[in-house]
């Protein structure tokens, strides 16, 4: 069975990937349904490899029961894990550009 799991992607450059000329990559916000952590990071990577994006680490951060028994979910969240888990989707919430520290 399925579940939506919180993950957060760091992406590095790649040609054509529409970020800022000046960011250095871009930290990804995304609620992805898998069997288990590792089928949700997998299919999120996938999809941002497809959308022309350069994933280089993941990290998870919860299922939705787990984040609802922590008491970490906004009701925006909760309607996106929601939405994940009812459409068997990867869900895109949110895209930061990042930048090198000098």
């Amino acid at each position: 069975m399925a579940e939506v799991h919180a993950l957060v992607i760091e992406c590095g450059r790649c040609m054509g990937d529409d970020l800022p000329p000046a960011a250095s990559g871009a930290r990804v916000v995304c609620y992805a349904p898998g069997v288990d952590v590792e089928d949700a990071m997998a299919a999120a990577t996938t999809l941002l490899c497809e959308a022309g994006l350069a994933p280089v680490a993941a990290s998870a951060h919860g299922t939705l029961a787990q984040r609802r028994a922590r008491g970490e979910l906004t009701a925006s969240e909760r309607l996106l894990m929601d939405r994940a888990l009812r459409t068997g989707r990867v869900i895109v919430a949110e895209l930061t550009p990042t930048y090198e520290r000098n």
